[in-house]
């Protein structure tokens, strides 16, 4: 081969070479592009895994101290109503009712069960002449005894003829009595208040009674023979 060929064969050699060179650079700039693409991808993926993590975090954290604040709520009236149970201890053994005799009348009782007396006694009764209906509701006429103190451990009878006077010729051996509520003073100074069936209440207010008489053991000597009678209670 001449000098021609040789400079021909060194040509072709050149051309691939640059061939070579620029297939390599154009793969090369390609990878380049494609790189900040699959970088942004994984991006975009962290920072949705990342708002994922935070937001189930947050709903964790709502819950836990949605379900904190509704425990110390029910520890709180939990607390608060032990307290007032305590607070009403002596109240609750202290109760009012009445019941009828086999002979026709009946007969109110209050009850102390309690350890120490309970004093500045209320019990607001309802009277009604005879003769007695079983099921009738009659209003009745309304009185409240006084007791000055109930002692620990006993109980106070009044049967329905200690109000014979007040009854005057209304009343019948059959008349009834019926006790509505009670009010007093506990051990510890506290008013209660305590309706037949229910739980007692402490007593902010002087109940308003209207113009209800009033008969007291320290005047009305049938109830001074009653509460002077008072038995003890069995068991207590």
């Amino acid at each position: 081969m001449g000098r021609g060929g040789d400079q021909r064969a060194l040509l072709r050699r050149a051309r691939r070479r640059i061939g070579r060179e620029r297939a390599s650079a154009r793969a090369s700039q390609e990878g380049a592009q494609e790189s900040p693409r699959h970088h942004t991808d994984w991006a975009k993926i962290a920072t949705a895994f990342t708002i994922i993590t935070a937001a189930g975090g947050l709903l964790f954290t709502g819950i836990s101290t949605y379900y904190s604040a509704q425990v110390s709520k029910d520890q709180l009236d939990q607390s608060r109503e032990d307290a007032e149970a305590k607070a009403r201890r002596q109240a609750d053994l202290v109760s009012a009712w009445s019941y009828r005799e086999k002979g026709g009348g009946s007969t109110g009782v209050i009850s102390n069960r309690s350890k120490d007396p309970v004093t500045s006694v209320n019990v607001v009764i309802s009277v009604i002449p005879g003769p007695h209906r079983k099921g009738a509701s009659a209003p009745g006429v309304p009185y409240v005894l006084q007791i000055a103190t109930v002692g620990p451990c006993s109980k106070i009878t009044f049967p329905a003829k200690m109000m014979r006077d007040e009854l005057g010729r209304s009343w019948t051996p059959d008349t009834d009595m019926r006790v509505d509520m009670i009010w007093f003073s506990d051990g510890r100074g506290k008013r209660w208040k305590h309706r037949t069936a229910s739980y007692p209440t402490l007593l902010k207010d002087h109940p308003d009674l209207g113009d209800v008489r009033t008969r007291s053991n320290s005047f009305h000597t049938p109830l001074q023979a009653q509460v002077a009678n008072a038995k003890p209670l069995p068991g207590c």
